[in-house]
């Protein structure tokens, strides 16, 4: 098979909009199919903070005889590190928001066709080598470690003469779904089935048969979803003393733009679950390629405390799923412990910082090091004293 790459550089909307159908070709052709590299969820993103912080589009396109093969979504902007050191950082599309504002983008990567994960990161990384007046850093987030393009980052880096800073970011439990509940029951470790024997007894006790899950099926149904969902979920938080989310006018207008077109593909299950006719717990979650991703939730707190409504309302999503034929259930990032409880796996999330030699960087790490050296000597001073 040819590898030999021809590459272009995306710098405007309208022509990134162009390519959405190809974009959905690539992605499906991949080994790094996940929502959140979709056109839905990054257009969505660029629409809500593309603007802020002088960000500029750079997207990275390859092809082979013509054919799309090589997708690298990024953006560019001026970072000031410690409010005093401006430097030009690459981050990837749906990456590098406030942590007040994030919208958390997972499993992120470059979009390789099977087969081309290598060329087409050699091809991304000799892009980046001709352009060296172009950035300072790049930052990575999120990324699905177990992808191929991901694994091929880091000796590319290196063998450029880079540095490439890899650490672990979060890990992701998921279920590898059987084709009966009875089969996902029995691979639980024995402590864990009976935490889901006794959820399900103690909210059948509480409920009765007066409870039911309720979906959004039709553009009617998602504003009353996504009222839902907005209310337990800030109910869940500042009960806790925390803002939630939805507090971020960025964070909703982000979501206010996905929705509709993750319902539109098919892509929704934004599900809650009613007693009584009132809603106490609620999920968002996304259907791909016939895998559910758990985004968001969010509960009641005025339900008894032995009552747990957001687990079982995840005990009957998953439920949904197999008998749907589903093939994962994905939790997404967070060592929480009831995502724990109910995994039978997990997979890991990297993050990494690539810098090549720069009077820059010197600047910066000479800069780090002074900042370590006095919070050291701050906390030697605090233990003598």
């Amino acid at each position: 098979m040819d590898r030999a790459l021809s590459a272009s550089v995306i710098a405007g909307l309208g022509e990134l909009e162009a390519l959405q159908d190809e974009w959905a070709e690539l992605l499906a052709a991949s080994a790094t199919d996940t929502p959140m590299l979709g056109p839905a969820w990054l257009l969505a993103w660029w629409h809500t903070f593309g603007s802020l912080d002088g960000r500029k589009l750079r997207i990275w396109v390859f092809r082979a005889n013509g054919r799309l093969v090589g997708l690298v979504p990024m953006h560019l902007r001026w970072f000031w590190h410690w409010g005093v050191l401006p430097m030009r950082r690459l981050e990837l599309l749906g990456s590098g928001e406030q942590e007040k504002d994030e919208i958390v983008s997972e499993y992120l990567a470059p979009i390789a066709a099977v087969g081309y994960e290598d060329a087409v990161v050699d091809a991304f990384v000799k892009c980046l080598a001709a352009d060296p007046s172009g950035w300072h850093e790049i930052l990575l987030s999120q990324l699905a470690a177990e992808a191929p393009t991901v694994a091929a980052l880091d000796p590319a880096f290196r063998a450029a003469g880079w540095s490439c800073e890899v650490r672990i970011q979060a890990h992701c439990p998921f279920i590898k779904l059987p084709a009966r509940w009875g089969d996902y029951l029995s691979s639980l470790e024995s402590a864990n089935r009976y935490f889901v024997n006794r959820t399900q007894r103690d909210f059948a006790a509480w409920a009765g048969d007066a409870w039911r899950v309720e979906r959004v099926t039709t553009k009617a149904d998602l504003e009353r979803g996504r009222e839902i969902l907005r209310r337990l979920h800030q109910q869940r938080w500042e009960n806790a003393g925390e803002p939630g989310v939805f507090s971020s006018s960025l964070f909703s207008q982000f979501h206010n733009r996905v929705l509709p077109r993750l319902l539109d593909e098919k892509a929704l299950d934004l599900c809650w679950l009613s007693v009584r006719d009132r809603p106490v717990a609620v999920a968002y979650n996304i259907i791909w390629r016939n895998r559910v991703f758990f985004y968001q939730g969010g509960r009641a707190t005025d339900v008894p405390k032995q009552v747990r409504p957001g687990i079982v309302l995840h005990l009957e999503a998953i439920k949904h799923s197999i008998a749907e034929g589903r093939q994962e259930y994905d939790f997404l990032a967070g060592d929480v412990r009831y995502k724990t409880q109910l995994a039978t796996s997990t997979r890991t999330l990297v993050g990494m910082r690539i810098v090549r030699p720069s009077l820059a960087e010197a600047v910066r790490r000479l800069l780090e090091t002074g900042r370590t050296f006095l919070r050291e000597a701050r906390q030697s001073r605090k233990s003598a004293g």
